[in-house]
């Protein structure tokens, strides 16, 4: 993260003595430290961070928001709007399924890492993830083995049942989804703007 904010400060003494819009460099700082934090991400991509696009196109699509409201107001008309958007192209499932599967490889990535770590030398891995660990890291260590089933029938042995909280590939997947879009919804919109501007205006 301070890394991030080392790129942020230098930004800035590029633009000394002049006006600057501060949103848009909110909402590069805010991905730059949810990738670096939750995705696994070395060094600081600010300015250059792929997911910053799928985010604005998923969140801040502002022909998808007037389709919905539209078919909200008239819902006669959501039929068509749907057909519509679907031949423009202007909704946001296509930025949002590409995102899905990008995370999907990244978390894929991380596991046959740390799986092949492990086979080679197991206190390696330990300490390999105590270096740097994100929130594939974490969501990692609560994966479900594989499950096997089977078909026949049998009586249910509660002596040693044991109930743990796993997680699975396409839920660590989608945890990771949420945490992004989330992380800069809340963060890398207006709210951060407005507490700069009035430290800004009465900073005694």
């Amino acid at each position: 993260m301070y890394d991030s904010i080392d790129h942020l400060m230098a930004h800035f003494k590029t633009v000394t003595n002049k006006p600057i819009n501060i949103h848009p460099i909110f909402q590069e700082v805010t991905m730059d430290i949810i990738s670096r934090i939750a995705l696994g991400q070395n060094g600081s991509n600010l300015f250059k961070n792929p997911y910053i696009d799928y985010a604005k196109s998923i969140i801040g699509n502002s022909t998808d928001k007037f389709n919905n409201n539209l078919a909200q107001i008239v819902p006669a008309l959501k039929p068509m709007l749907r057909k519509i958007s679907y031949l423009l192209k202007t909704g946001s499932s296509d930025e949002a399924h590409t995102l899905h599967i990008n995370l999907f490889k990244e978390v894929m990535k991380r596991k046959n890492e740390r799986d092949l770590i492990k086979k080679t030398d197991p206190h390696e891995s330990l300490a390999s993830e105590k270096k740097l660990p994100d929130f594939i890291d974490l969501f990692l260590e609560a994966e479900v083995p594989e499950q096997k089933h089977s078909d026949k029938m049998g009586a249910l042995d509660k002596r040693n049942l044991k109930v743990a909280k796993e997680l699975s590939v396409t839920e660590i997947v989608g945890q990771c989804f949420i945490f992004l879009l989330a992380g800069y919804d809340t963060t890398g919109k207006l709210k951060q703007q407005f507490r700069i501007f009035k430290i800004v205006k009465n900073w005694l």
